[in-house]
């Protein structure tokens, strides 16, 4: 299979995952009782846009993708933060655990894109620029959503917030 098939694939996967993060996450929330916390996490909408922001312009979404053995690192951990909630046997943890393992998927899956990626341009004979920047607008929001939405609800018994 030849690296842009790939490049390709992987995004679809991440596109794909998302989408389901999308509409399985509001589900959970209204079927189960998510504490406070997990709430404050996933809530709060102009905050998020400040978060996206610093999130793609001040470098962590470039660093992730340069030194992209890491997002395996975060697809771990959710995939272990699945592991955590099936482990607890309760209809709603089995529901957590699914949005969590899709969250470890789209981090997985970025790790492969971006392999993939840096292989291609790494043969490039012409400019890359423009390639990195709409690779970067295009998995970053996937990555910020779906660290925020794993994060609240993987972390949801670890803090006790109240009613914020």
């Amino acid at each position: 299979m030849n690296q842009e098939l790939l490049i390709l694939l992987f995004l679809a996967v991440m596109v794909v995952a998302t989408i389901a993060v999308g509409f399985w996450t509001p589900r959970v929330y209204r079927k189960f009782p998510v504490s406070a916390g997990a709430k404050w996490l996933a809530g709060h909408g102009w905050a998020h846009l400040l978060g996206f922001i610093v999130f793609v312009l001040m470098g962590p979404m470039a660093l992730l993708a340069y030194f992209w053995p890491l997002s395996l690192l975060f697809g771990l951990v959710f995939l272990a933060l699945a592991a955590r909630r099936l482990s607890l046997r309760s209809q709603a943890d089995r529901e957590i655990a699914g949005v969590l393992v899709l969250c470890g998927v789209i981090w997985l899956a970025f790790a492969g894109h971006e392999a993939q990626f840096f292989a291609s341009i790494r043969d490039a004979k012409r400019g890359v620029g423009g390639f990195i920047a709409v690779d970067l607008l295009l998995t970053a929001p996937l990555l910020y959503f779906t660290s925020l939405v794993g994060l609240a609800l993987g972390t949801d018994k670890w803090f006790n917030r109240g009613n914020e």
